[in-house]
């Protein structure tokens, strides 16, 4: 009695080899080592990004960075590293393992985590691709109103209702 090797493609669809059959492919291990992959090159771009900053900060009065170039590298090491680097790490774990675990032949809904990843990966290029254009990642780390809008004045509106002060409640 001969056992088959348990595959993680669709009924009557196979598996294509190399590097198109890995982009495109549905089986969870693909997808989750895609994902892991992806992360770890985020996490070393990010990574020079924050050694670029300890670089900065090494001795008093270096000027290897600006203090503006300095406000966007800190705001890429911290989105970077959290949005791009350690959340989807994670996520790639759990696409890899958790089907393992439950003893499932693949995972649900493959084609919808395969459209997860192409996502992340669309992100993190956007995200690249605005940090690589001046003043892209000026708004700062967490994107607050005074550094994320411009001075300008407000609408004659607003203005006045902001001169009468809140509603109050009629008892």
């Amino acid at each position: 009695m001969t056992a088959e090797p348990a595959t993680s493609a669709a009924p009557g669809q196979e598996e294509t080899g190399g590097l198109v059959g890995w982009l495109q492919s549905t089986d969870h291990k693909r997808i989750g080592i895609l994902t892991l992959g992806t992360a770890f090159v985020m996490f070393l771009f990010d990574g020079m990004l924050g050694l670029t900053m300890r670089a900065q900060l090494a001795r008093p009065g270096q000027h290897i960075l600006s203090a503006q170039q300095y406000n966007q590298v800190f705001t890429m090491h911290g989105t970077g590293m959290i949005g791009l680097a350690i959340t989807p790490f994670a996520l790639g774990l759990g696409v890899y393992l958790i089907p393992l675990q439950v003893g499932a032949p693949r995972i649900a809904a493959p084609r919808l985590t395969l459209l997860g990843y192409w996502c992340y990966v669309l992100g993190a290029v956007t995200l690249i691709w605005a940090f690589l254009i001046p003043g892209g990642a000026a708004a700062g780390w967490w994107g607050y109103t005074p550094l994320s809008s411009s001075p300008r004045p407000r609408p004659a509106r607003a203005a006045r209702s902001a001169a009468r002060g809140p509603p109050t409640r009629a008892t």
